[in-house]
């Protein structure tokens, strides 16, 4: 069996790692051709590439959608997949359509719900959105959702029968330390990971860490801001409107953002919205703290709190509540963090991951 792959790549996060680790995963198995197409040159590609799959980098940038589709249609009948599997919008447009005109079933991947409400929609926007529901009601065999909430939500918009849900994985090679490493030791470091994106709600996390730093008798986190993107000046901005500029750290872009979670104590998630972000296995897997709230597939992913934190709301007040608590009780936030890396190893596995979508591949051809 021979899987293509059709994502966008215009970026390195959660949804560019798993797809990744997906590939590799197969790759590793032996028993499933790959080769993928990114319409955008970049880390992903070359990741790829390096991976020895065979890949097809375009740039949508300096291409139309038909010179774009003319050019994947030579890649599939070069390739002559069995599957081709889409990520994100554009990607679902163009594979969806070129594996019905060749007669090749086609499934895709909702790594997160939208968002932008469709209110908030340009027109072009809206008809892509529409265009992209139609490809997945008719023309596509399977919605993938990567968490059980974002399948329920899906099942919404497609038939129920054809949405299934398959859990983001990670890569759960051992340890090179033996004794993992002492976490939670004054002063503890706290950060959020990801984009600078209005949907990760950096700005509320600036919040929380100026509340923190007013609680009384409270020893101070260290605060860090992992990422770029396209609110980062006015994120600046609101840190020294806040008096937070010796308080938060604007670490910028980082090459291995696992690494980087890997040296925190506690990992905070405060996005408006999350399918299963990659950051949380990550955490579990490196022994970082989750403190999240009731959001996606979060809850279910830290057994409702048993391993890791869930606030009580989406508020500065209530994150602020939930890291003094933490504080307070570092032994009961321990047992926490050694759960999570035991509940990772068990359910959240790269392998694991594949093996669901391999099933999945199976039953499309039959």
């Amino acid at each position: 069996m021979k899987v293509m792959h059709i994502a966008s790549g215009d970026l390195w996060a959660g949804a560019e790692k798993q797809l990744y680790t997906l590939l590799v995963a197969l790759k590793n198995r032996g028993d499933v051709q790959l080769c993928a197409v990114i319409l955008n040159p970049g880390t992903l590609a070359q990741r790829i590439r390096q991976a020895g799959i065979p890949v097809l980098a375009l740039d949508e940038s300096r291409q139309s959608s038909a010179s774009l589709a003319r050019d994947i249609d030579r890649f599939i009948r070069a390739e002559r997949p069995d599957i081709i599997h889409t990520h994100r919008s554009k990607e679902n447009i163009l594979g969806g359509l070129l594996a019905w005109r060749r007669g090749i079933p086609s499934l895709r991947t909702q790594h997160g719900d939208s968002e932008h409400g469709d209110k908030r929609l340009q027109p072009r926007q809206l008809v892509l959105r529409l265009v992209d529901l139609g490809v997945g009601r008719l023309l596509q065999r399977k919605v993938v959702a990567v968490s059980d909430p974002l399948g329920e939500a899906l099942a919404q918009r497609f038939a129920r029968s054809r949405v299934a849900v398959i859990h983001n994985g990670l890569d759960c090679a051992p340890d090179d330390d033996p004794q993992p490493r002492q976490t939670l030791t004054d002063p503890i470091s706290i950060g959020i990971v990801g984009r600078l994106a209005p949907v990760k709600r950096v700005d509320l996390f600036l919040r929380i860490a100026r509340r923190v730093r007013d609680l009384p008798g409270l020893p101070q986190p260290r605060f860090l801001v992992i990422g770029d993107g396209p609110l980062r000046d006015e994120l600046l901005a609101l840190r020294e409107t806040l008096g937070l500029k010796d308080d938060v750290a604007m670490v910028g872009h980082v090459d291995n953002a696992e690494e980087a979670i890997a040296q925190l104590d506690v990992l905070i998630i405060c996005s408006d919205h999350e399918g299963l972000p990659m950051v949380s296995l990550e955490a579990m897997k490196h022994r970082t703290l989750v403190l999240t709230h009731p959001i996606g597939g979060l809850v279910q992913l830290l057994d409702g709190g048993a391993c890791g934190v869930l606030a009580d709301a989406q508020s500065v007040e209530a994150f602020a509540q939930a890291i003094s608590a933490i504080i307070a009780d570092k032994a009961a936030s321990r047992r926490r963090i050694a759960l999570a890396h035991q509940r990772f190893e068990r359910c959240y596995s790269a392998a694991g991951m594949a093996q669901q979508y391999l099933q999945l591949y199976q039953s499309l051809c039959r």
